[in-house]
């Protein structure tokens, strides 16, 4: 049976081949270590991620025909790094199809009878593992630094699951240095206004 740190360095190696540069891949959640993500949207369990390989890891315990088991949990991306990719991991057992949800901000206010809000959503089963689903859940991607909310709810079955957030860096764009000219003008004009203020005196 492979483990999750079996699964952690093939992803890492992956992670190298497919962007020459190295990676390292770090389980930063796992619910039977760290405990249980909370079960309410407007308090979702934070997750502290950097750049490259982020690695989280949830169970779900609902039962067929009663209240549905949800994990919500937050992630803050920071300043000059972006949310690239969105990896499903292997998980043993597979789980059965499953939901996921992402809305924009620290807590998912979405109703989970109509998901009103979401920024989007996928229903996920061992049929993705591997694959990134983030163009699934955001309209834009790589989804730009700030806090995302995600809400894992299970449809048929308690199933295990993991995924992958890999954050990329980005090299801020310059901003304009005032070229001497400008400078020059800028003087000019406020010599010209002292003067005359100045003359009314």
């Amino acid at each position: 049976m492979p483990t999750r740190t079996m699964v952690a360095c093939v992803f890492a190696a992956a992670l190298c081949g497919t962007h020459h540069m190295p990676a390292v891949a770090a389980v930063v959640y796992d619910e039977t270590i760290s405990g249980d993500f909370s079960n309410s949207g407007f308090s979702p369990t934070p997750v502290s991620v950097s750049v490259g390989s982020n690695q989280i890891f949830g169970a779900l315990n609902g039962v067929p025909g009663s209240t549905p088991d949800r994990d919500y949990f937050t992630v803050t991306v920071p300043a000059n790094l972006v949310f690239s990719s969105m990896i499903v991991l292997p998980t043993n057992p597979p789980p059965p199809t499953s939901f996921i949800g992402l809305q924009v901000g620290n807590q998912v206010t979405a109703p989970p009878a109509t998901g009103a809000g979401l920024l989007g959503f996928k229903l996920f089963s061992a049929a993705d593992f591997g694959s990134n689903i983030l163009n699934d859940l955001g309209s834009a991607v790589p989804l730009q630094a700030g806090s995302y909310a995600f809400w894992v709810q299970e449809t048929n079955g308690a199933p295990n699951y993991g995924f992958d957030l890999v954050l990329t860096a980005v090299t801020p764009e310059p901003r304009p240095v005032p070229e001497p000219v400008s400078l020059a003008l800028f003087g000019t004009g406020l010599l010209g206004l002292l003067a005359l203020h100045g003359r009314r005196r």
